[in-house]
């Protein structure tokens, strides 16, 4: 790093070679001079430069030294390059007016610590070079005018330098396009918002779950589901809703979902039993979806109790058992049937009826008509078919 030092210091084109390569231009501004605009609005005109004839002319204020600017810095925002100083009033005008307050709160600071302890007016006395607010490098990032009206977002880094001994100081700005990543970063943050509303509002039970089988976050469906309190249920392992006796083979088909790496549901085709916090059963159908947030293996657990379901079919069932009720269904888009093995004993029949056309073929001539009417006025309405 020294031979680097020695030799930038004796060959400073290198190093302007370098800013230029490297960045998306640079600017030195001379400190102790405070920017004369700075604390009046802006005027319509400064909100509206023309990219090209008005936007930069030549600082001729011979009182405050104007700003210089490299040619990148004109290149890289589509303006036509300027080889003198602007004026601080046009410097100022290309900022996006909702950021310039960031970059005139740093001026301010610099301008305070390239004077004298004596001279400065928040009392202050840090050495030149500290760490802000001292005033030594720092970072910021704000919007800039490109030449057709839009902003490009803009990081700089800066600090204050004194390039001789004669106590004259200077604000060195380094700037880097960051638009792309900033405009992403948004997008991104976008997303996840979106997505802890649609997690927080879903009327299904949702569970972020981690690499360690841990539940990160609950939303209010599931901790009703399984009867815990706003925020109880993160931190808790996930085999804490698993019934005790069902846990190890839990454990199991965890670790194989994790080894498969697809998304599927568990409890597809039958119910799958849960656990409350105060131990009664509840039965749920889970859905795992893979997440990777912040670089973390994360898994999405929806969760829908079934519970009612499962109690209305055992009820049916215990009716059909009881009352000696045969039975069958009908699917009008799958045009396929079924049919119970009590109606089959009470019919007479050897072979269960496979679709609509064998149904209908066993129906009396006279009521197929009949009977193909009250199903179509049963599909084009929410009531319940008696026949």
């Amino acid at each position: 790093m020294k031979k680097l030092r020695d030799f930038v210091g004796t060959h400073q084109g290198v190093l302007l070679n370098a800013l230029q390569l490297a960045t998306c231009g640079f600017y030195l501004r001379r400190l102790g001079f405070p920017l004369e605009t700075e604390s009046r609005p802006l005027e319509p005109r400064d909100e509206h430069l023309q990219p090209r004839d008005e936007h930069l002319q030549p600082c001729d204020d011979k009182a405050t030294p104007g700003i210089l600017i490299s040619h990148q810095f004109f290149y890289s925002l589509g303006l036509p390059t300027q080889e003198n100083a602007i004026s601080a009033d046009q410097w100022r005008g290309m900022f996006h007016p909702d950021d310039w307050p960031t970059a005139d709160a740093v001026y301010r600071q610099a301008d305070q610590a390239s004077l004298a302890p004596s001279q400065r007016s928040d009392g202050s006395t840090s050495p030149l070079g500290q760490p802000l607010l001292g005033l030594g490098h720092t970072q910021i990032t704000y919007r800039l005018r490109r030449g057709d009206g839009s902003y490009r977002y803009t990081a700089e880094s800066g600090q204050i330098i004194q390039p001789d001994n004669d106590g004259v100081c200077y604000w060195l700005g380094v700037l880097a396009d960051v638009d792309q990543q900033h405009r992403f970063e948004s997008e991104l943050e976008s997303s996840e918002r979106r997505f802890r509303e649609l997690f927080t509002r879903s009327p299904s039970g949702m569970l972020l779950v981690d690499a360690d089988a841990c539940i990160r976050v609950a939303n209010s469906a599931a901790e009703t589901i399984f009867g815990y309190g706003p925020g109880e249920m993160e931190g808790q392992p996930i085999e804490n809703l698993v019934p005790q006796a069902r846990r190890l083979r839990h454990a199991q088909h965890r670790k194989r979902f994790e080894n498969e790496r697809v998304n599927r549901r568990m409890g597809e085709g039958h119910e799958f039993p849960g656990v409350r916090r105060d131990g009664r059963e509840v039965i749920v159908e889970v859905a795992l979806t893979r997440l990777q947030l912040d670089g973390d293996d994360l898994i999405l657990a929806s969760v829908v109790d079934v519970s009612a379901r499962v109690e209305a079919r055992n009820r049916l069932r215990w009716a059909v058992d009881v009352g000696q009720v045969g039975f069958w269904e009908l699917d009008f888009v799958a045009a396929t049937g079924a049919s119970e093995t009590l109606l089959l004993q009470q019919l007479g029949m050897d072979q269960p009826w496979t679709n609509i056309s064998e149904f209908l073929a066993e129906v009396h001539p006279d009521d197929v008509e009949p009977l193909r009417e009250s199903f179509t006025k049963f599909l084009a309405s929410d009531d319940t078919l008696h026949e």
